[in-house]
């Protein structure tokens, strides 16, 4: 209802059906609750009396900033709109949650009160798009004046440190960290607007802005803690693209909810279409250990176990992704058993078994130094780290860097992300000789040359909370934190990653976690070595990378893996390059359509039937 800033709130409560009327012009509030701590009652008008309700004072705060004087402002709020005492209300709520966002004229993320420099930050923001505005479907910037300085790549930024410092403290709102905000921002991109005290602005100037950040250098004491916070919390935010589930998840690990179960039930409508169905329905009579398990049940393959890190609160099966903040700063990402199904995973309650080879042991685990909040890392201390790794790794094998296949320990020590890598060539990324270069150089050294500073931070930023391991075989690893020597290393059927796991009984594992280890992340546990011919790449289309093989002679580009066996009479291979995402198996008698990573080929009965042995491994 109308009133002045400071006067006691009063609210009006409406119900409407699902689905919404089109004509209906209501916002949709974003903000984050806040401490429940001393709630403020409002009051709420009935026919011929009030009755009060308590809310979180940053959500008072919301309501007072945003009613209007002269006329009645018609608002979605979660907190007074959902009764959050009752379990199935509240399950059939957040189910409607992404339309009440996609209906809205308007989603207003609240920020907060105004701090004194806010107006600095929204003004800077508006400047920059003067200069540039960006496409979100592309993530690609395109220019609006004439000043060709703001379409520069890398340099230094084209702003004051007095607004660094403002960007800085805007971007340490609470809301941020939220994590139903990924759904009702992005649901309402090019209707949502940032409010924060009196000032506000859209949120695709906003993007704009943030996406103009990337590569840049920043001046002044504040830049540590806005490109912490940008690359932490803004900079996948803004992709509005629909994401595979398990990604998006790790995406959000350091996003807050007061229930875990939100960590899940916030991401259904930001998924494609087709992975919805392997999150279930939000039910909050459900324990969240069921809930995080269904995910993991429901998925069809074990990519969820390259999401695996370290259990510390709590009794999960060691198999769950819990989803919770990791140090580990960059996920591995692989093909080492791709084009595989389910049908060789068994679930029994704690219990997952699993069909794979156990392929080498753990010997010798050096730990990296690399570890904390990786936004606060200096340079120097960035290169006495990796240099420490590096010289250690040495002295235990009794070696010197020249006795070292050093190309594939590039490889493992940035777990294969390099320019090279990708095709077309990631420019963003350093070249396999810069890398080299770099390790070389550390092996003996404390410091790298200037020039290879970028490739120097490339390689710590991936061995940041995770051990350099040593293979019984000989090759190189990178793993997670507390593998010990002793842990096996398996290639699972269904799993893109070589996992780490810990033998805790007669037969049954602790999964420890994903590693990347020379000579086994491009499938050769199970279809032998790379073809001479061809290179491993990671083919990107529309913004999404596939793995491929590339052809040495004339670098065409082709997405099964040669080395595949041919396909039964029943089965055919359907799709193109030009669209990716729809190449699949398909079988002529059943029907039965698979996506092109999980190819008949590479069943469990068809690797034994080539003579190929399998184990059963269980998890606990």
């Amino acid at each position: 209802m109308p009133g002045r800033p400071g006067t006691p709130i009063v609210v009006e409560l409406e119900t409407v059906k699902v689905p919404l009327d089109p004509g209906l012009d209501y916002e949709a509030l974003s903000y984050t609750w806040g401490s429940p701590k001393n709630p403020i009652a409002i009051a709420v008008a009935q026919e011929d009396y009030y009755r009060t309700v308590k809310v979180t004072r940053n959500c008072a705060e919301a309501l007072d900033a945003l009613r209007l004087r002269d006329r009645p402002r018609l608002l979605w709020i979660d907190a007074m709109c959902i009764n959050q005492k009752d379990e199935k209300e509240k399950s059939a709520q957040v189910s409607l949650m992404a339309s009440i966002y996609r209906d809205a004229f308007r989603v207003t993320a609240w920020l907060g009160p105004a701090l004194e420099d806010t107006k600095v930050a929204f003004d800077w923001i508006r400047k920059v798009n003067t200069h540039v505005s960006l496409n979100p479907q592309t993530n690609e910037l395109s220019p609006l004046s004439d000043d060709c300085r703001w379409m520069q790549p890398g340099g230094y930024a084209l702003i004051d440190e007095d607004e660094v410092c403002a960007l800085a403290r805007l971007l340490s709102h609470p809301w941020f960290e939220r994590v139903w905000i990924w759904q009702e921002i992005r649901l309402g991109y090019s209707r949502a607007v940032l409010k924060c005290g009196k000032f506000e602005i859209a949120w695709a100037a906003f993007c704009a802005a943030d996406r103009y950040g990337i590569g840049k250098t920043f001046k002044g004491p504040s830049h540590k803690t806005l490109l912490s916070r940008s690359d932490t919390y803004v900079r996948r935010l803004r992709d509005i693209r629909p994401r595979s589930i398990l990604p998006l998840l790790d995406f959000m690990r350091s996003s807050k909810c007061r229930d875990r179960r939100d960590r899940l039930f916030a991401v259904r409508d930001m998924v494609y279409p087709d992975s919805k169905e392997r999150l279930g329905q939000p039910d909050y009579s459900k324990h969240w250990h069921a809930v995080y398990t269904g995910l993991c049940v429901r998925s069809g393959t074990l990519d969820f176990l390259r999401f695996v890190t370290e259990h510390k609160e709590h009794e999960l099966p060691s198999w769950v992704p819990d989803w919770t903040p990791s140090d580990v700063n960059v996920t591995i990402d692989g093909r080492a058993a791709e084009y595989t199904t389910d049908k060789a995973l068994k679930f029994s309650g704690r219990r997952l078994s699993v069909k794979g080879r156990l392929v080498t042991t753990v010997q010798n685990v050096v730990r990296s130094t690399l570890r904390g909040n990786w936004g606060d890392s200096a340079t120097g201390a960035l290169q006495e780290g990796l240099s420490r790794l590096l010289q250690s790794t040495l002295i235990e094998l009794g070696m010197n860097i020249d006795s070292v296949d050093i190309s594939a320990l590039s490889h493992v020590l940035t777990i294969g992300e390099m320019r090279e890598a990708y095709h077309p060539a990631n420019h963003h990324l350093p070249k396999i000789e810069e890398l080299i270069e770099v390790v070389r150089t550390l092996a003996t050294s404390s410091r790298t040359p200037s020039r290879l500073e970028d490739a120097m931070i490339h390689i710590a930023s991936r061995c940041w909370g995770r051990s350099l391991l040593l293979m019984a075989d000989g090759n190189f690893g990178l793993g997670p934190s507390h593998t010990q020597p002793g842990d096996s290393v398996s290639i699972l059927l269904g799993c893109g990653t070589p996992m780490v796991q810990r033998l805790i009984a007669d037969g049954e594992y602790h999964v420890i976690g994903a590693a990347y280890v020379s000579g086994l992340m491009e499938g050769q546990a199970f279809l032998g070595p790379l073809l001479p011919q061809y290179d491993f790449v990671w083919y990107e289309h529309k913004g999404q990378h596939y793995p491929a093989f590339r052809a040495k002679s004339d670098g065409s580009i082709r997405l099964r893996d040669p080395r595949l066996p041919g396909l039964s009479h029943e089965w055919r291979y359907i799709g193109s390059l030009d669209d990716p995402r729809g190449l699949a198996f398909e079988n002529t008698k059943t029907e039965e359509r698979r996506c092109h990573r999980t190819g008949p080929q590479l069943d469990a009965e068809a690797v034994e039937a080539r003579g190929i042995k399998l184990d059963t491994i269980t998890f606990v």
